[in-house]
């Protein structure tokens, strides 16, 4: 799903409002209209705009200047406090090599002559500062260490949150919710709102939205499609016509007869495509067919459009006069059934996000997002010494780095603040790079680089192109890829292609290597691979990264970053490195599962947690293994009473209740035979299970399976596999390799997929507009915002290229597939048409661009006085494990009072599992049931999900005949009355329906939880 914070994002930056209310007066309005950007009081000589190139030293920059604001004195004497001055970045890390080289600097500064000199030639300082200046300034920065604001954007957002919670909905204690949290309260908002009458509304809504039946997996389709996009239409109104309105209109059946009378008797011109197209006529008028349906034949499609040639020859005018009235309609219906999907979005958008809010506050977690939602509803008409006195600390200086990939409502935030800063002469620097936002899809407008000029009248500009990081070769072959771009040949039927490089480019200057950079030999590759479809262009692309990994890592040549534009191609490269015995690890690291050790530890975790995991129990006790957890007596497979498995399981429960989870399963893992079996990489796998459980443990434990589904989603990074790194280009983001393997680039240039919805926010007129296709856009009017979109498409795909291009230190290898029929333009036919690579040829490599390393002194660093200072031998105190009772569930004491299933329903398939499941979700629909009426067809129709991959009418008779158990054997069940003649006397009678309980019970002296749940 692609997001769009505004559909204005290049339009004058007057449609921007400040939302904090500062000096006493406001600086905006909330209020729509236009109005341009107010100036500030006071123009400010201290503000800078830094454009950084990949690896030009931004980070130097964004030190040097921090350090320069601490270290000039201020006009009433002394200095300027640490805590007032404000740097922000998108990423910890970021953030924590900020603070990391500000600190080093200013305390090597301290002894080191060279230190000082470079303080002295920032831009901007007044003089070389002394070595009195530079201690002082680092005394104040220790003292104030904790108050020092150098963070990411989504820190400040959170303190204000923190701070102001209440007044927006957040409840008084709450945290910042984990991706697997995440996703589990979305399950749960997304199960909230299917669930009851509203469920039925939802999918009728998701009916007109989607224009058909909500197939399987509506949950996972409304989760993925409103986790992220409900925040942005948050507060917008819906008209409600999507409730009110009939679906897709048809032609009526008279219509439709003297249409396929026309056709029977028209004789078309004779050329290639009318016969084919007069059959789709013909075909379709056999009966009604929808109005919608019209445009999809070409030439109504071209009377609709008012064009008069189809196919080389001129529509006939008895064909235009029989067509043209119900085209007319076509087209209203059209305008029509968009509006409803609007409508529908909107209403959608609302349900969702009103469940999941209540998921999150009823959890005390919230994601990132909701969290700067919550900040700016905060900020809006807050007066700023209110918000300054909740931050604990002003700010009287701003550095904001990566600000390409600020989104315009993150803007509204600091718009004032920057205000305020210039108008009392505080200083203010913005870092960013318009070649470098490859985060549109989560609303950052790279045109507030130049829209922020505005805000800051008589800002000096800055272009640092001087690379640091990469070889002459990698530059030289950065620089061809981009070369007078907008006049490509491949852009000669695609003029908006044309002017999106043209604007991409604007700031573009040639990269030089630094000197330092420039001492590294670099190469440059292009491998093209053939294929005659997407599928074999993949296959073939994947094989070639693989074996050129594997030659890399022959030649242990530093550091391998393999980065795709996407995820579809990782798995199977991180596979194939495995099979070739190469360790790898994926963005963030991998799950633990990637160890064989580990997968078998789970199943006997899963098994103990349900002691009928057959697939657990079978892994364990084959695997070869079973000596080491103690039940190599247990057969893999159950029989008869099965009592040895039932005391082993619950042995083990026991001891995990006692000991604690880290603890056994440390135990398993050190045990020799363990040792002996696995391989390195399961034994420092393990070793990082043992650490995840101890952090489950201090977390207060829980059930089993909840530890498990953490560790299967949960990536851990994988120390052993430093030296290959497979991600995406976004996530290498911010990170070098010595060399690089980019790949992936064949497909479209949208960012979206084929059944992705793109939709856009017109603050303007207050609602949401889904983006129709190409074909579409005429008739709705949108073909300017849509070819403005396209524009916008293709240059966050220029800077996805450039970045992953920017990664490589020395060498870099380009792998793409080979021309082909019919192939949609894409980055690799880009770089295959700017490097130089001859079309005629579908396979073959070519050299780029090659680079010998030149001399380079590298300056001798000052050696740091010695200082004994104070150390102690520290060691831990011996922990001793908590008392837990031992859990169990309520499956561990089956025995008696059962009754099987097929006593009471017959069962006639193989498909036992799919049918109780079916069985199961119908029966716990009821509350209570009279036996009179059957629930049969309500069943069937509200729960199209459970049947999927079975006829209708095997259902429908299954859904029958368990409604007619309900009037026989099954009715004692439900009959309200009848519970209340067997309890006579009870005031109030409740059912509980799929139920949580956990209770401490007491047998043989010894307690226990006893945790599970309800069916009914």
């Amino acid at each position: 799903m692609e997001r769009y914070w505004r559909a204005g994002s290049g339009t004058d930056f007057g449609n921007i409002h400040g939302v904090v209310r500062t000096g006493g007066h406001s600086t905006g309005d909330r209020g729509g209209g236009g109005g341009g950007v107010k100036k500030t009081a006071k123009t400010s000589v201290s503000s800078t705009l830094i454009s950084a190139s990949a690896g030009s030293g931004k980070t130097y920059q964004l030190a040097g200047r921090f350090l320069r604001v601490l270290l000039e004195p201020e006009s009433g004497g002394g200095r300027v406090d640490p805590t007032t001055v404000l740097a922000t970045t998108f990423t910890r890390a970021a953030a924590g090599e900020i603070l990391s080289r500000v600190l080093g600097w200013v305390a090597r500064a301290v002894f080191d002559p060279e230190k000082r000199k470079q303080l002295g030639e920032i831009s901007g300082a007044g003089k070389e500062p002394t070595v009195a200046e530079c201690a002082e300034v680092l005394e104040k920065m220790t003292e104030r260490m904790h108050r020092l604001q150098i963070g990411t954007m989504d820190g400040i957002f959170a303190k204000v949150a923190r701070s102001f919670g209440p007044t927006v909905g957040l409840p008084p204690v709450w945290t910042i919710a984990l991706p697997e949290q995440a996703a589990r309260l979305a399950e749960s908002a997304a199960d909230e709102l299917l669930a009851g009458g509203e469920g039925a509304e939802v999918k009728k809504a998701w009916r007109k939205f989607k224009g058909k039946a909500p197939a399987l997996g509506l949950r996972a389709q409304l989760m993925e499609t409103f986790e992220e996009m409900r925040i942005d239409l948050r507060g917008l109104p819906s008209d409600g016509s999507w409730a009110t309105e009939a679906g897709p209109k048809r032609i009526s059946e008279q219509t439709t007869r003297q249409l396929a009378h026309f056709i029977r008797q028209f004789a078309p011109p004779r050329t290639k495509n009318w016969p084919s197209n007069l059959s789709k006529i013909q075909r379709m008028m056999e009966s009604p067919p929808l109005l919608l349906n019209l445009l999809e034949i070409t030439p109504l499609k071209k009377l609709a459009l008012g064009e008069k040639n189809f196919d080389k020859a001129e529509i006939p005018s008895e064909f235009g006069q029989t067509f043209v009235p119900v085209m007319k309609e076509a087209v209203r219906e059209l305008i029509r059934s968009h509006r409803l999907r609007e409508s529908a979005l909107v209403a959608l958008a609302e349900k969702y996000d009103r469940a999941r809010g209540a998921a999150s506050y009823r959890s005390g977690s919230y994601t990132f997002r909701e969290v700067e939602a919550a900040a700016l509803e905060i900020a809006t008409g807050l007066d700023s010494d209110e918000l300054y006195f909740r931050l604990d600390g002003r700010i009287g200086h701003l550095l904001l780095d990566e600000f390409q990939d600020t989104s315009r409502r993150q803007f509204c935030f600091f718009d004032p603040v920057l205000r305020e800063t210039t108008a009392k002469g505080g200083h203010v620097l913005v870092v960013g790079d318009r070649k470098q936002s490859i985060y549109g899809w989560r609303g950052s407008d790279p045109r507030l680089l130049k829209d922020v000029e505005e805000v800051l009248p008589g800002v000096k500009r800055e272009l640092l192109s001087e690379s640091f990081r990469s070889s002459r070769a990698v530059l030289a072959a950065v620089d061809r890829a981009f070369a007078q771009l907008e006049g490509s040949a491949l852009f000669s039927k695609k003029p908006v292609y044309a002017q999106a490089a043209a604007e991409w480019r604007e700031d573009y200057q040639e990269h030089k290597s630094s000197p330092q950079a420039a001492s590294q030999a670099g190469k440059v590759v292009l491998y093209v691979r053939p294929g005659h479809s997407s599928d074999e262009v993949k296959a073939a692309v994947r094989e070639q990264v693989i074996e050129r990994a594997k030659a890399h890592v022959d030649q242990e040549k530093g550091s391998l970053g393999i980065l795709c534009r996407t995820h579809a191609l990782i798995p199977g490269i991180l596979a194939g490195l495995k099979s070739h015995g190469i360790e790898a690890s994926g963005e963030g690291g991998n799950p633990l599962t990637d160890s064989a050790g580990v997968e078998m530890i789970l199943s006997l975790l899963s098994w103990a947690d349900h002691p009928g995991h057959s697939a657990g129990r079978y892994h364990v006790c084959a695997g070869g293994l079973a000596e080491v957890f103690g039940c190599e007596q247990i057969s893999a497979k159950p029989a008869g009473e099965d009592g040895e498995a039932w005391e082993f399981l619950k042995k083990l429960r026991r001891e995990i209740a006692d000991r604690g989870l880290a603890e056994v399963v440390s135990g398993w893992v050190t045990e020799t035979k363990w040792r002996k079996v696995c391989t390195a990489h399961d034994q420092m796998r393990c070793g990082q299970l043992v650490e995840s459980a101890r952090a489950f443990d201090e977390g207060g434990g829980g059930r089993l399976a909840e530890f498990v589904g953490r560790v299967r989603t949960e990536r851990v990074e994988n120390p052993r596999a430093a030296q290959v790194r497979v991600m995406t280009v976004h996530g290498a983001k911010g990170l070098e390799f010595d060399r690089v393997i980019l790949a992936d680039l064949d497909r479209g240039l949208s960012a979206g997929g084929r059944d992705q919805v793109k939709v856009r926010v017109l603050p303007e007129e207050n609602r949401a507009v889904i983006l129709p296709s190409e074909s579409e856009a005429e008739f709705l009017g949108m073909v300017d915002l849509v070819e403005k979109v396209k524009g916008e498409e293709f240059m966050e795909a220029l800077s996805v290229l450039y970045v992953g291009l920017t990664r490589a230190r020395r060498d870099l290898e380009v792998v793409v597939g080979g021309s082909r029929k019919r192939e949609n333009l894409n980055l690799g036919e880009i770089l295959r048409n700017q490097w130089g690579w001859p079309e005629n040829e579908t396979e073959g490599e070519l050299e780029v661009a090659n680079s010998k390393a030149e001399k380079y002194d590298a300056p001798t660093k000052v050696a740091v006085p010695s200082d004994p200072g104070v150390a102690e031998k520290v060691g831990t105190a011996p922990r001793k494990p908590e008392a837990r009772l031992e859990l169990e569930s309520p499956s561990a004491r089956e025995g008696g009072g059962k009754v099987r299933l097929s006593h009471v329903i017959a069962q006639n398939s193989g498909r036992a599992l799919d049918r109780g499941t079916r069985v199961h979700a119908w029966l716990s629909r009821i509350e209570w049931h009279d036996g009179k009426g059957s629930e049969a067809k309500r069943w069937v129709e509200e729960s199209p999900e459970l049947w999927w991959g079975v006829e209708e009418a095997e259902v429908k008779r299954e859904a029958l005949e368990v409604s007619q158990q309900l009037k026989k054997g099954l009715r004692w069940v439900f009959d309200e009355k009848d519970w209340k003649t067997r309890w006579s006397g009870v005031v109030k009678l409740e059912v509980w329906r799929e139920k949580s309980f956990a209770v401490v019970w007491e047998r043989d002296g010894e307690k226990g939880v006893l945790a599970g749940t309800f069916d009914r």
